[in-house]
């Protein structure tokens, strides 16, 4: 059974993903996201200052052209951006993400807990029970062994 702080965290990650609650929380963070004026703004602002916007090219570009050229030339500013929006929205409690995950995390380490709680006594039911049956078996052996002896003369 797993009893280490890394398993705690495997164990309690997995719970939260085959429940469904780590995508539902990533959905909500990439809305609440999408929603920040910060992040809205900083693109814009970044978008706006592009060589393509400012030498006129966009004009003749197809929408996914003009998409791929302003990605490709600020994608790891754009990362950093939403990055950053991104901990604005887990880090600001308005948003409510960061008590959802801290009550969905400790819902999942109440259950995992108690998951091995159980198969820890199930394990200690099986050991008495086959420690029974061992003595039982012995006693029977000892019995049949000391009937033997108190039937000579």
């Amino acid at each position: 059974m797993p009893d280490t702080l890394a398993d705690d965290s495997k164990d309690v990650l997995d719970k939260i993903k085959a429940e469904g609650t780590f995508d539902q929380m990533r959905v909500q963070v990439t809305e609440a996201v999408k929603r920040t004026d910060t992040l809205t703004s900083q693109v814009q602002q970044l978008v706006a200052q592009s060589d393509v916007f400012k030498s006129g090219k966009a004009d003749s570009m197809s929408r996914k052209d003009l998409f791929d050229t302003v990605r490709k030339t600020y994608e790891s500013k754009l990362l950093e951006i939403a990055a950053s929006a991104t901990w604005e929205v887990l880090l600001n409690d308005s948003y409510g993400i960061s008590q959802q995950i801290e009550q969905s995390t400790h819902e999942a380490l109440c259950s995992v807990y108690e998951t091995r709680e159980q198969q820890r006594i199930a394990l200690h039911l099986q050991q008495q029970q086959r420690y029974q049956h061992d003595l039982q078996q012995y006693n029977a052996s000892y019995s049949h062994h000391n009937q033997g002896y108190g039937n000579q003369p």
